[in-house]
């Protein structure tokens, strides 16, 4: 019992910020809650366990948006002339905390799966260089990854443009940063009309609003602009920033409970295109209270932490590896006469319990320590 205990004690760093955890902690687990609804619908009638889901990647785009956005204005406020080494080494660093967990997952779900299913239609090297959803669909194989990929589209074209405007071009950061993200937002914005023209006279809407505009990567990288706007309210006017953050909060909170009562309205123009901005806008509005909760304390502190902390090697294996692996061979080893109900609830804790299990062995025994490479090698 002792050894289990020590497997989910993590160090908790004094920097981190409780109010950005807290998201965190809801948008994976809006994303898990997602995955188990195949369990969860057999437990609970299923127009009741819909109201649990919410689009928790969006949440992740916002929040990456901000943190990155911050890190890249720091980076080019602290040196006026931008060199390629700098450039390099904010890539190295970004590429050490992401790649490691997602090559490891994929070349273990291409291992798997290449026994027992036909990839025909797969083209499994995209996967490795983040194009499998670049003007297609995302295909069956590692369903999440698409999210994956839109971030690493971020991470590459921003700085690369930053570096050309504030290089080459000698404009400040500031204005930058808001050329590259009002240019995203609205080429984001005019891709999800077009495919949403395509979509509009067909059949079955919501899932090709999902394969045609939720999970492209031209459809989304608006999500992420929408956080490095808000770094730049909070380095740029920071007073403001502090002064508004309740106001800002409540605004945030409104446009978040709008989506929640109309996001399955994806056949109304309006939610079929701007439902990704409500949710980005949303989170962005309640990003300065937030940031301004620092700590906190007691089994919930530590709980929401621990989520958080765990939570991109959470969303890594939950579906490719827990779904479609390890629960579907458990599966076969439960009782015939169990019921439908019986085994969806047995199945849906398996869900969590290995989920959590996994992401916690996972963060701590390979991507932690490769995170403790990366800053040693600063």
């Amino acid at each position: 019992m002792k050894a289990l205990k020590n497997i989910f004690r993590l160090e908790i760093s004094p920097n981190r910020i409780y109010g950005l955890d807290i998201l965190r902690a809801l948008a994976i687990w809006f994303v898990l809650y997602a995955h188990a609804l195949t369990y969860i619908q057999h437990i609970v009638p299923t127009k009741y366990a819909r109201w649990g889901m919410y689009d928790g990647v969006s949440i992740f785009f916002t929040l990456s948006g901000f943190l990155i956005g911050g890190i890249l204005i720091k980076i080019l406020e602290n040196n006026h002339k931008p060199t390629f080494y700098i450039l390099w080494n904010f890539w190295k660093r970004r590429w050490l905390r992401t790649l490691p967990n997602y090559f490891l997952v994929l070349t273990v779900l291409v291992t798997y799966f290449s026994r027992f299913r036909d990839f025909d239609g797969i083209t499994i090297w995209k996967y490795y260089v983040f194009v499998q959803n670049l003007w297609q669909p995302q295909p069956w194989f590692f369903g999440e990854s698409w999210s994956l990929s839109i971030e690493e589209w971020f991470y590459f074209i921003t700085p690369i443009g930053l570096f050309i405007l504030v290089r080459f071009f000698k404009l400040k950061t500031f204005h930058s940063l808001l050329i590259i993200a009002i240019g995203l937002i609205a080429y984001s914005t005019i891709q999800r009309i077009s495919q949403y023209n395509l979509i509009g006279s067909m059949d079955s809407p919501l899932p090709l609003y999902n394969a045609l505009i939720r999970s492209q990567i031209t459809t989304r990288l608006d999500s992420i602009m929408f956080g490095v706007l808000a770094a730049c309210f909070k380095y740029y006017s920071a007073v403001l920033w502090g002064r508004s953050k309740r106001l800002l909060f409540a605004v945030g909170i409104s446009l978040l409970v709008f989506y929640f009562f109309h996001r399955n309205d994806v056949e109304v123009f309006f939610i079929g295109i701007f439902g990704p901005t409500l949710i980005a806008l949303g989170i962005a509005f309640i990003l300065p209270l937030c940031n301004a909760l620092k700590s906190g304390k007691g089994i919930l502190y530590k709980t929401i932490t621990y989520i958080s902390l765990t939570s991109y090697s959470a969303y890594l294996i939950n579906l490719g590896i827990v779904q479609d692996i390890v629960l579907l061979n458990l599966k076969k080893f439960l009782p015939k006469d169990l019921g439908l109900v019986s085994e969806s609830f047995i199945l849906l804790l398996l869900f969590f319990s290995f989920t959590f299990l996994g992401a916690t062995l996972l963060y701590k025994y390979f991507e932690l320590p490769i995170m403790k490479l990366r800053d040693k090698s600063k």
